[in-house]
């Protein structure tokens, strides 16, 4: 999968407004959720991050079930609220979009949330 902006940029810039994402079927393009369909993205998202994670001996990160089911949760609540009122163009309609594009996209959009230290700053 790819997120890119366009055809003749490499680099994935989440200030832009609407992005180009590449998945199974084709090529999606997604406006940046704003507004109240932002606020629904973001707090759907927020409480679909793991709580906690370990690794093995081999390094991979193991994710609980519990954290499992609350991604699985949000992924569905996600594609149901939010994917609908983004999606500008692609190679099918919504209701026609395979259940592999969704998760795509799903997660290409987790780029787009800005959260940690540059989330705001004071400037006064």
């Amino acid at each position: 999968m790819s997120t890119e902006l366009n055809e003749s940029e490499d680099k994935f810039d989440p200030s832009k407004m609407q992005f180009k994402i590449a998945t199974a079927s084709g090529v999606w393009t997604v406006r940046k959720p704003m507004g109240r369909i932002g606020a629904m993205h973001f707090a759907i998202l927020s409480k679909s991050m793991p709580t906690s994670s370990s690794k093995d001996e081999d390094g991979n990160v193991e994710i609980s079930p519990a954290d499992i089911e609350r991604q699985s949760q949000g992924f569905l609540e996600w594609t149901a609220t939010v994917l609908p009122k983004i999606i500008i163009d692609g190679p099918c309609k919504y209701d026609q979009m395979a259940g592999e594009d969704q998760y795509g996209l799903y997660f290409a959009m987790l780029e787009v949330v800005n959260v940690g230290e540059k989330l705001f700053r004071f400037v006064e």
